[in-house]
């Protein structure tokens, strides 16, 4: 939770478990129901007036607890904490999924993020945590993959497409795939430093907390996300923060898979 202090909306955690816990309540009193936790604001510790609470209920196969599979639905707060927090509903984002159905799945990046932040609510015999443990890893093979791409595709659509674009004549374009190549720079990033890659609305934000990051990361990427007008000149000068940004992180990245990235890249 400590990460979220620098955040200037009122953090309001409190009141989302409150509210969370009020309507597992009668929830997890039903048959069948194998575990319940929260993803989202609740799981990473912090919510604002922004923040839905999303649930997810584990059943048992082909079990029905009298709830759609899935629903949302708009929480009255009680007229005290209405006052406390200046709030007057909370939007609730649930899903029901079968346990056993989910013991069989691969989970992608993304159901692996989200779970990898989360508050177990209801959890009598201890399954829901063990499949958590299972579920949400970042196996060598796989993490590997991800740095190699990210270090191609950063320099590729970073770099290399947008001297293309330019010659093409298009400038806007140029500027354009620069931005898909920040997203796979961060893809290496976080792989590189052992991390599940976040959707990219959090990307910037987590890559804060990150054990290595490249010097002066933070004003590179402000530069090679900064744009006054679409001109060379401009791109020029996104295009160098980015080439300093990948430079940092490429040997760090052949050390780690064991490869240059002249041999890596012609197997992306």
């Amino acid at each position: 939770m400590m990460r979220f202090q620098k955040l200037k909306g009122k953090n309001i955690i409190k009141l989302h478990e409150k509210m969370a816990k009020e309507f597992i309540k009668k929830v997890k009193r039903k048959r069948n129901i194998v575990g319940i936790v929260c993803t989202g604001g609740i799981g990473r510790g912090y919510a604002d007036k922004y923040s839905d609470i999303d649930i997810t209920i584990f059943v048992k196969k082909n079990a029905k607890i009298g709830l759609p599979e899935e629903g949302e639905m708009d929480i009255l707060v009680p007229k005290e904490d209405k006052i406390k927090y200046g709030i007057d509903k909370i939007k609730i984002d649930w899903g029901i999924t079968d346990y056993e159905k989910v013991l069989k799945e691969k989970w992608d990046m993304e159901t692996r993020w989200a779970f990898s932040q989360v508050k177990i609510l209801y959890d009598p015999e201890g399954k829901i945590r063990k499949l958590i443990k299972k579920k949400v890893v970042l196996p060598d093979k796989e993490r590997k993959w991800l740095m190699m791409e990210g270090v191609e595709q950063s320099h590729y659509y970073g770099i290399r497409v947008p001297e293309i674009w330019i010659c093409r004549g298009d400038v806007v374009s140029a500027h354009q795939c620069m931005y898909y190549g920040l997203e796979m720079l961060f893809q290496a990033l976080f792989a590189l430093n052992k991390q599940l890659i976040p959707p990219p609305r959090w990307k910037l934000w987590y890559s804060r907390f990150l054990k290595w990051r490249p010097q002066d990361f933070e004003r590179k990427i402000k530069r090679a996300l900064s744009i006054k007008e679409f001109s060379k000149e401009e791109l020029e000068k996104r295009k160098r923060a980015i080439i300093d940004l990948w430079e940092q992180i490429k040997p760090k990245v052949e050390k780690e898979v064991g490869m240059k990235w002249e041999e890596f890249k012609k197997i992306i």
